[in-house]
């Protein structure tokens, strides 16, 4: 799957911080995979103001592989957020990509 600079940050957001074993490392190797290098947040000059992160320029998609259960384990989060009515504006973008339709 490629993801823009902004699901990026609304799925590594998103990404339980506790589970199990298993659900532990998958969690941890999707957001190795999602994260930003140097040379990425140097071109992108990531700027925080008022808890709110800012960057001036972009990077592309980056391509993620994606396993079965790492979307499984989005797609819960999505579930529980969208039971809980919290649902955001960044979220969309990741309803659209795991097809979470509610």
């Amino acid at each position: 799957m490629d993801f823009t600079v902004e699901e990026r940050f609304a799925l590594l957001g998103l990404l339980p911080p506790t589970g199990n074993l298993l659900t532990m490392k998958i969690i941890h190797d999707l957001r190795q995979a999602l994260a930003f290098s140097e040379k990425d947040l140097k071109v992108m000059d990531i700027q925080q103001s008022d808890g709110r992160l800012q960057w001036k320029n972009g990077v592309g998609p980056k391509a993620v592989k994606v396993g079965q259960k790492a979307k499984s384990i989005v797609y819960d989060e999505l579930e529980k957020l969208d039971k809980d009515e919290k649902l955001n504006a960044s979220h969309l973008l990741l309803c659209e990509k795991f097809e979470y339709e509610g």
